[in-house]
């Protein structure tokens, strides 16, 4: 019997001046090392762009008024600035693109690890493990207004009987990293829905 343990650290930067947020650019997920240098770029690009996928997919489907840039025009106006300020880090041609684009706001993901199962539904060599952040920059001056941090190692019920609940959704089976990437977009997105909430009527 296995469950695993589940964390979504959150912080919500409370010190600086609420953010009027009408607008997000949401940018595709990048790699970090050493995770980066642990996989092909092939292998690489196709779990980024599915982490990207459920993120966006799931913004859109639950964030209500605030629009969401497209991923084509975001990734469109990124390579863009890449092009015409190659020595730009990720950030900083996120935020370039956030400006351009008349966001109040950027979303940011980086993986740092994605590592799939080794087995099968009831037995695995080694389980699926994911490890993701997520930050929301203020366009204008680059400040964190939130962050969360996603990290999960499926484990069996008996080493985190806390888990029961998750145990029982997962019908008793070792999940992919997939799901369990799915599974982490879902919570994160649901906290960022309630800061955003918060922040609206704030403003």
């Amino acid at each position: 019997m296995f469950s695993c343990a589940s964390s979504v650290q959150e912080i919500v930067q409370s010190t600086q001046e609420p953010v009027n947020i009408r607008k997000i650019a949401f940018a595709p997920f990048i790699s970090e090392p050493p995770y980066l240098d642990q996989e092909s770029e092939q292998v690489r690009v196709v779990k980024e762009r599915f982490l990207t996928d459920a993120l966006y997919n799931e913004l859109t489907n639950k964030v209500k008024g605030v629009d969401i840039t497209s991923l084509e025009t975001a990734t469109s106006e990124i390579e863009k600035v890449k092009e015409e300020n190659p020595g730009l880090t990720y950030k900083d041609t996120v935020l370039r693109v956030g400006k351009n684009l008349d966001a109040d706001a950027v979303l940011i993901g980086n993986i740092s690890n994605y590592s799939e199962r080794r087995g099968g539904d009831f037995g695995v060599e080694s389980p699926a493990s994911v490890v993701f952040e997520v930050q929301l920059f203020n366009a204008t001056n680059g400040e964190v207004i939130w962050e969360a941090y996603f990290n999960e190692t499926q484990r069996t019920l008996l080493e985190n009987v806390a888990e029961i609940k998750k145990f029982i959704k997962r019908r008793a089976k070792w999940i992919t990293a997939d799901e369990l990437a799915k599974e982490g977009v879902v919570e994160v997105v649901n906290k960022l829905n309630k800061v955003l909430i918060t922040n609206s009527a704030k403003n």
